[in-house]
């Protein structure tokens, strides 16, 4: 198996969660808290927890890059 097909297999492994946990009932709220998110890899035990950007999607993007990289220079 080649570096890039570990990585992948790796990166497909991941799971997400999110912070703070929502109340779930809906609606508008005034000054809402963003919310962090954290990347889970059991495989190589690594939490990434991100709570940077306002936006969870940017939060999601930035946490999937850094562990990327992580891999990069452990696969090597």
């Amino acid at each position: 198996m080649t570096a890039e097909e570990v990585k992948k297999e790796i990166l497909s492994k991941i799971k997400w969660e999110s912070y703070p946990k929502r109340d779930g009932t809906g609606g508008q709220t005034v000054s809402r808290v963003s919310g962090g998110v954290t990347l889970i890899c059991e495989e190589t035990d690594t939490r990434i927890s991100i709570n940077s950007q306002r936006s969870q999607l940017k939060n999601k993007e930035m946490a999937y890059l850094l562990f990327s990289l992580f891999l990069d220079e452990e696969i090597k």
